[in-house]
């Protein structure tokens, strides 16, 4: 990607959550890419509107996409449509293990099969 502050106005890192087990971190995390000048789009007040287009709009301008995995991640119908589409379109994504103890279902595997992933699963 690009450096801060130099990517396509319409370019983001996009991250992808559960809110129920990943909210903290991947705001945190938001936070930290944000104050170096990255654009980070993130789900921060629960979506109103029509959601679909807007996680549809989310994905489609993500330069790379943040999937912040976990069995919650996995049961969420909306993760799940993000982290379908991010695929269709072969955006990047990078996985990011939330959960102790987490090994990804096959769906979620082969999504990311072969991607270095970072655990902060541990709280690092």
């Amino acid at each position: 990607m690009a450096s801060p502050n130099t990517s396509s106005p319409s370019k983001h890192i996009m991250i992808s959550y559960n809110w129920s087990d990943s909210k903290e971190l991947a705001h945190k995390i938001n936070d930290r890419l944000s104050d170096a000048g990255y654009q980070v789009w993130i789900d921060k007040e629960q979506m109103k509107g029509d959601m679909y287009e807007m996680m549809g709009r989310a994905v489609n301008n993500a330069h790379v996409v943040l999937m912040f995995t976990s069995s919650n991640y996995e049961r969420s119908a909306n993760c799940q449509s993000e982290a379908n589409y991010a695929k269709d379109l072969k955006k990047k994504i990078i996985p990011i293990r939330v959960q102790k103890g987490y090994e990804p279902n096959p769906k979620i595997g082969m999504m990311t099969a072969g991607f270095l992933y970072y655990d902060f699963s541990k709280g690092s």
